[in-house]
């Protein structure tokens, strides 16, 4: 009896190999906004760190969709290149320091210091598939402004963008997704002009 079930181990083993290996790759994308450099004005504003933006699921790469009020599932296919938490902060970083609006822009961590401090939430983030040929994607950010001389909040954001999703699809969502993330770069650029100038 022994034998035969090492017999069956051995027997077994390669087809569980072989239909992992046969499981297909899982197709990455990444989040970005399409902000044109440009020269750094000679009268920026004070330098801004960009702290790690905050998530419920910071770690996590997976993709979210949701057929239902409350239902929540992840696509089997399709996967963030890194947690979106991570992708966010980059794009906004990179955003900002495109314009040329600040002294400088910094990504934490990092040991540089800077007059002011950007600290992100993501509140929501996902896509729905509300019927059988629709789905959009919603993505609420809240942003803090922090002086960090004295630690005080100087000003919150929060933006709450719903796009629709050009196809039927994860990568219609993360097309809808970046047209978001850009709509929210623009709007908190103007807003932290506003504020520190």
């Amino acid at each position: 009896m022994k034998s035969f079930k090492n017999w069956l181990i051995i027997a077994i083993l390669p087809l569980v190999i072989a239909g992992c290996a046969s499981a297909p790759a899982k197709t990455n994308y990444l989040l970005s906004t399409e902000t044109t450099p440009v020269a750094n004005s000679a009268h920026a504003l004070p330098s801004l760190l960009v702290s790690q933006v905050r998530s419920l699921g910071r770690l996590s790469t997976e993709m979210f969709y949701s057929r239902s009020p409350n239902e929540i599932e992840s696509f089997t296919q399709n996967e963030w290149a890194a947690p979106p938490a991570q992708l966010i902060q980059a794009a906004i970083t990179q955003d900002l320091d495109n314009r040329g609006l600040f002294e400088y822009v910094v990504m934490a961590p990092t040991n540089i210091s800077a007059a002011y401090r950007l600290d992100m939430s993501i509140l929501e983030m996902r896509q729905y598939f509300p019927n059988e040929t629709e789905s959009y994607i919603t993505l609420k950010l809240q942003a803090r402004l922090i002086n960090n001389r004295n630690n005080q909040i100087v000003k919150t954001y929060t933006y709450n963008e719903q796009v629709p999703a050009p196809t039927y699809d994860a990568a219609g969502g993360v097309k809808a997704y970046n047209s978001a993330l850009n709509s929210i770069a623009d709007r908190l650029a103007q807003a932290l002009t506003r504020t520190v100038r």
